[in-house]
């Protein structure tokens, strides 16, 4: 009798701590990116993502498996990871966007989700809506991401979530090493001034000071040379007037025409125009931060390359007269000066005696 009793017991106490395990693990309560502070009763098992760098992030960690529906970019360019068609296989419901005002929320109703993910800077304006519904929605800094502090928080919020936490500092640590790596590499190249341009419409869009990509230049030890603040669209006199040493312009509709119209083409040289992987890495503030690195290292060692050398014979020729007599020297100018300054005093003096 008293081994059976043993054993009731033993299987009685291994249920208890097993339960008692799942309730601690169970609720999950984490602070967004807006500040709501969400309390999820358990792990959620149908997700919709509506921007591609959170879906990023969800491949990342490895659970696309929960995905029940996506927003349109997220189904069609997300290569990590081979995210985008992972999704497409799996049956997940385009739910429209990215931007706000393209958003089905009548699809996302269909598909019953626990948890929504989604961008502050996309959309917030939607927020109203997903309280009427009663829909738990945790906004992340995606795309409107200003420092990759912010995107590491994202992580930080997303892994909290899924019980994945280990790959925070995973993540964070391939971010540094990356970052330490290239500035090492680019602490000796000449080129220091790069210009990111990442669409022309109604002017030409360059990432201003506050943004993620200006946190990643300054990282780097590189210097943003756009003076505008965010995402900013300007001519290209005011471009012409910071004189970038590199100009990185995303293929976003972009081709010799546009940047021959937009006046860009003047920058020949220093223009370099980004590959769709290339632009991804720089533009989606998620795990492809990580490579933004080396994207940049590439261009500045092209523009090194095609950087002329100085020599001899070209610093006498600015410093004197050039052969259409142009340019003239500091010690020529002072000398014809004075020659002038004598004459005037002297015919000055003569029409004085005639009076």
């Amino acid at each position: 009798m008293e081994k059976p009793l043993l054993r009731i017991l033993v299987v009685t106490l291994v249920i208890v701590a097993l339960a008692s395990s799942s309730m601690i693990f169970a609720q999950v309560v984490v602070t967004d990116s807006v500040g709501q502070t969400i309390t999820l009763a358990e792990r959620p098992s149908r997700i919709v993502v509506l921007s591609p760098s959170i879906t990023e992030f969800l491949a990342y960690i490895g659970e696309l498996d929960r995905v029940v529906g996506a927003d349109s970019q997220s189904m069609s360019i997300v290569w990590l990871m081979n995210a985008s068609a992972l999704l497409r296989e799996r049956g997940v419901v385009d739910v429209g966007g990215y931007w706000w005002s393209a958003v089905n929320v009548e699809k996302i109703l269909e598909l019953k989700p626990d948890l929504v993910l989604a961008d502050k800077g996309a959309h917030l304006p939607l927020r109203k809506i997903f309280e009427d519904y009663n829909l738990t929605v945790i906004y992340l800094n995606g795309g409107s991401s200003s420092s990759i502090n912010d995107v590491l928080s994202d992580m930080n919020i997303i892994a909290t979530v899924f019980g994945k936490n280990n790959y925070v500092d995973k993540f964070a640590d391939e971010v540094q090493s990356a970052f330490l790596i290239a500035q090492k590499e680019l602490m000796s190249s000449t080129p220091r001034k790069v210009l990111v341009v990442v669409g022309v419409y109604n002017g030409i869009w360059v990432a201003g000071r506050g943004t993620f990509i200006d946190d990643v230049l300054s990282r780097l030890g590189l210097e943003n040379a756009a003076r505008t603040y965010s995402w900013s669209a300007v001519n290209i006199e005011k471009i012409l007037e910071w004189s970038p040493d590199i100009v990185l312009v995303t293929p976003m509709g972009i081709d010799e025409k546009v940047l021959k119209e937009s006046g860009l083409s003047m920058l020949e040289g220093r223009i370099h125009l980004l590959n769709e992987t290339e632009a991804d890495i720089m533009l989606r503030p998620g795990p492809l931060i990580a490579q933004a690195p080396s994207v940049i290292i590439k261009y500045v060692e092209l523009s090194q390359a095609k950087a002329p050398v100085p020599t001899a014979s070209a610093t006498t020729t600015t410093s004197t007269a050039g052969p259409t007599g142009s340019h003239l020297s500091l010690p020529t100018i002072l000398t014809v000066a004075l020659i002038f300054f004598v004459l005037g005093a002297l015919i000055g003096r003569y029409a004085w005696r005639i009076k």
